[in-house]
């Protein structure tokens, strides 16, 4: 019988830099040496066995939605906002993509609740949740669920609007 990492090696582990020094093999210049990101690394990594890559990627959403609108860069004549669009996707369970989101979740509702969105929602729901907090971490613990939700009447438009939002449009008017 394996005896369990404790909290306090995982972290002892982590600060030795084994987790990071991979995850710098596989991602090179994409994992951060310092900064806000790197701590955020540091404190979750050592809490379950998802990739570095999933707490990564999940920590830059949640830096996303909490930058917003209020930063911004020009480029080729319209500005570009700090917005990401992530998908996890991996094998169910043992990955822990949920794990992984959950954290980043839990975090940015600490600091900021209104930039978290509801995970359940109508398309005229959403789209006056946009209207009030036009940017903000929407997670979909199983995206193919949602996925398959598109096709309800009450969802119906909604594809369509996310492509439309997903180009940053200026202004969205309905």
């Amino acid at each position: 019988c394996e005896r369990m990492t404790t909290t306090a090696e995982g972290v002892a582990a982590y600060a030795a830099d084994s987790d990071l020094r991979t995850a710098k093999m596989r991602m090179d210049a994409a994992m951060p040496e310092q900064g806000w990101l790197n701590e955020y690394l540091r404190a979750v990594t050592p809490l379950t066995d998802a990739p570095v890559e999933f707490h990564l990627a999940s920590g830059l959403a949640a830096l996303s939605a909490t930058i917003g609108n209020r930063l911004w860069k020009e480029h080729w004549g319209q500005n570009v906002y700090p917005h990401l669009w992530t998908v996890l996707v991996a094998p169910s369970s043992f990955w822990r993509k949920s794990t992984s989101i959950s954290q980043a979740e839990r975090l940015l509702s600490e600091a900021a609740p209104d930039a978290v969105y509801p995970s359940d929602f109508s398309r005229e729901k959403f789209l006056r949740i946009l209207a009030k907090e036009p940017a903000g971490l929407l997670t979909l613990k199983e995206f193919g669920g949602f996925l398959a939700t598109r096709g309800r009447d009450y969802m119906g438009g909604m594809k369509e609007n996310l492509t439309e939002l997903y180009d940053g449009p200026d202004l969205f008017k309905r």
